[in-house]
């Protein structure tokens, strides 16, 4: 698993996380120096602000960089595609020299979100709310078409405000590796001081022992479940059971398993691999 954060200046991990993200500055001159400090990492640069990067022609300066070959890998990320400006950028990306990768911010939430986002020839996609409860799926039209799986991990995703905490897409440091098959980058959520603690959580421990709500953002805090009490076959069912719940089938998982996490808190059973 390859995992991502928003670089910081004084992050611990800088030289070993794969995926570092910068916000772009055409006016800042050290972007270079910032790519050459970083040999071994892919740098995503997000562009905040797609007007100016076209009223400014700033993909020239990303077409110099490529062609001089001495750069380490980069994609341009964008807010969202918008079908105007942003359509002007994507095919500006792309010639018979060269091509920018680039991918959105905004992540596909349905078939119709992703595999628009395919056509465009993205190089990546984030994946969140009802798609990840069909990894599988995407995971192979994805990989079909070239594109990474990205998804944050620390974050309860759903479209629905009053959607149950155990029922929104989220993934538990301890099912990183379930999870392998189907994604290849975790970015990790966030740019507070919490950061490398998260990063060290997922990427290094790969285990939570204490409440998800003080883990997971989002997760509603009224929930009270000990990650360390849950079973393993929760992301088991969940990364392919498409939600069957919300389509009228159905399906009890997520609330046995907080019914069994409490039942094994209560007995001081710890659940391990």
């Amino acid at each position: 698993m390859k995992y991502c954060v928003y670089y910081k200046p004084g992050f611990r991990y800088a030289k070993e996380v794969d995926e570092l993200i910068i916000t772009y500055n055409r006016r800042d001159t050290s972007l270079q120096d910032f790519l050459r400090e970083h040999p071994d990492q892919r740098i995503l640069i997000y562009v905040a602000d797609p007007q100016d990067f076209w009223d400014n022609k700033c993909q020239n300066y990303f077409f110099a960089m490529q062609k001089q070959g001495n750069f380490p890998k980069f994609a341009l990320v964008f807010p969202k595609y918008d079908g105007g400006i942003t359509k002007k950028i994507i095919e500006a990306l792309i010639t018979d020299e060269v091509k920018i990768p680039y991918f959105f911010e905004l992540p596909a939430t349905s078939w119709d979100t992703l595999q628009g986002y395919l056509d465009l020839g993205v190089s990546d996609v984030y994946i969140a709310e009802e798609l990840g409860f069909s990894m599988a799926a995407v995971s192979r039209v994805c990989k079909e078409r070239g594109c990474q799986v990205r998804c944050y991990p620390n974050v309860a995703q759903s479209s629905w405000t009053g959607t149950p905490a155990m029922k929104k897409f989220f993934i538990r440091p301890e099912d990183v590796k379930r999870y392998e098959e189907y994604v290849d980058v975790l970015e990790i959520w966030g740019r507070s001081e919490s950061l490398e603690t998260m990063y060290r959580i997922y990427a290094k421990d790969q285990r939570w022992a204490g409440p998800l709500k003080e883990l997971i953002t989002s997760f509603d805090p009224s929930i009270d479940v000990n990650n360390a009490c849950i079973d393993h076959w929760f992301a088991m069912r969940r990364m392919s059971c498409d939600k069957r719940c919300n389509k009228g089938y159905y399906c009890d998982t997520c609330n046995a398993i907080v019914k069994l996490a409490n039942v094994l808190e209560q007995y001081n059973v710890i659940v391990k691999d």
